[in-house]
């Protein structure tokens, strides 16, 4: 039975800028006075639900396993730190201090009235600060990964993570992105006589753990800390940048230090953010690609962040048909050799949440598809100019269900209810969507509240997703 349901975002296409702007606002008023407040932390809920991340407790034994739910949820908590932390270090007053990024509004005169005209350079000039902390993270993640221990556990040859070896958010943010490009990873590591770190385990619980809420960070135990700082540079790469706002010839000396491709430079000032950088030629050019992967990373991470799927009422569920995706996509592989699959964007966070232990990434591949899956977004630009549409081809034949499905809150909430009940002849279709737009109503109530730092609506509906 086919159902007259289609979300918001179909429509939106159609409306102009002002009409959705104003359509979202009148909504936004809509959902503040909708719910009562909650009174107390437990008539507060907790989105996503800390049930999702049990799993995280008990990895899975088989090395061939797939990606579970808790890691991609642990994924997309990671993805939205790093775009936070682009955010602060873009909007972040002290880094324009820091690095001397001053507005240069103008007074003018219009009709004979004295005002002030905007410096319309301002936003691009701030938009420097990203590439340049991205170098520095670089080279702090080259420090730290000649020091990363990881801890053999002889029952089952696996290797994890030691808590003392976790890293600051920036330095994951490199090592997350370079682990994205299987190949270049594999040589790097091979290169550098450290071919224990292919075979190292991502340390999804230990970031579950660290997560600080809405704070663009990790939480380090104090010997991890002390480790990094001794070894690296300051825990927090931000706040050694800020802190230059008084040495801003220190700090220009250091950058001019750092961006040298001679492979002879190194610091000319002592800076607490990194203790040396690398000095050889392989060293800076390693720099230089782990800065390009970033950015390919970033535009993946902004992607995913964008659906909110943390957030969403069928978080679960989303990541369950996610999964499922993704097998099927990997027998596609198997079955089309010849030709390139583009993987779309929920199986690749699926993809992606595998290529971070790249042991059990090769293990399931082979499994699965016959072979290694190396899929590097730094390279979609040497992609088919059909790829995409091939693979929605081939899967649509193959599965009968479309490649390309809406992913939106509306959409998921929807087929998850419908799943929850199955395909029954008694079902009540209009309360279904009743339901599912019951759930996503409260949901964006929840996320309004949080993001304006209001006290969170009464947990009135069932929010298990």
């Amino acid at each position: 039975m086919a159902l007259a349901f289609r979300c918001s975002s179909h429509d939106d296409r159609k409306k102009s800028l002002f009409t959705r702007d104003r359509e979202r606002r009148e909504e936004s008023e809509k959902l503040a006075t909708l719910y009562l407040p909650a009174r107390t932390p437990g008539e507060e809920p907790v989105i996503p639900k800390p049930e999702i991340f049990d799993a995280l407790h008990n990895p899975a034994e088989n090395p061939a396993a797939l990606p579970t739910i808790a890691e991609c949820a642990v994924h997309l908590q990671l993805l939205e730190k790093f775009v936070a932390l682009k955010q602060k270090v873009l909007t972040s007053n002290r880094l324009d201090r820091a690095f001397a990024i001053i507005p240069k509004d103008k007074l003018v005169t219009k009709r004979g009235k004295r005002e002030i005209q905007a410096d319309q350079t301002f936003k691009a000039r701030q938009a420097v600060k990203w590439p340049i902390f991205v170098w520095f993270a670089a080279a702090r993640f080259l420090r730290w990964w000649r020091i990363c221990s990881p801890i053999l556990h002889p029952q089952d040859n696996r290797l994890t993570m030691a808590e003392t070896s976790l890293p600051p958010l920036d330095v994951l943010m490199i090592w997350h992105a370079f682990l994205s490009s299987p190949t270049k990873y594999e040589i790097f590591c091979k290169t550098n006589w450290r071919e224990d770190m292919l075979k190292l385990e991502f340390p999804w619980l230990l970031i579950h753990r660290s997560l600080v809420n809405d704070d663009p960070s990790v939480k380090l135990g104090k010997e991890a800390g002390d480790l990094f700082t001794k070894h690296v540079g300051e825990v927090s790469l931000f706040e050694s940048l800020a802190c230059h706002n008084d040495h801003l010839e220190s700090f220009r000396v250091l950058l001019e230090s750092l961006v040298t491709t001679n492979g002879k430079s190194r610091l000319s000032v002592e800076f607490p953010g990194l203790r040396g950088t690398p000095c050889s030629d392989d060293g800076w050019q390693s720099m230089d690609m782990l800065s390009a992967i970033v950015e390919c990373n970033t535009i993946f991470a902004e992607k995913t962040v964008n659906f909110l799927w943390l957030r969403s009422p069928a978080l679960g569920r989303t990541l369950e048909r996610a999964i499922v995706r993704y097998e099927r996509f990997m027998a596609l592989v198997k079955k089309h050799p010849e030709t390139t699959l583009v993987p779309a964007l929920d199986i690749r966070l699926v993809l992606r949440t595998q290529q971070c232990s790249p042991a059990s990434q090769l293990a399931c591949c082979s499994k699965l598809a016959g072979r290694a899956i190396n899929w590097d977004d730094a390279l979609k630009g040497e992609l088919p100019k059909n790829g995409i549409a091939e693979t929605s081809r081939l899967y649509e034949m193959d599965f009968q269900e479309e490649y390309h499905p809406c992913l939106c809150w509306d959409c998921e909430a929807m087929k998850s209810e419908i799943e929850r009940y199955g395909l029954m002849d008694s079902i009540d279709y209009a309360a279904i969507v009743q339901n599912a737009q019951d759930k996503v109503m409260y949901y964006k109530a929840v996320e309004l509240a949080r993001r304006k730092g209001n006290p969170l609506p009464a947990r009135i509906v069932d929010i298990s997703n």
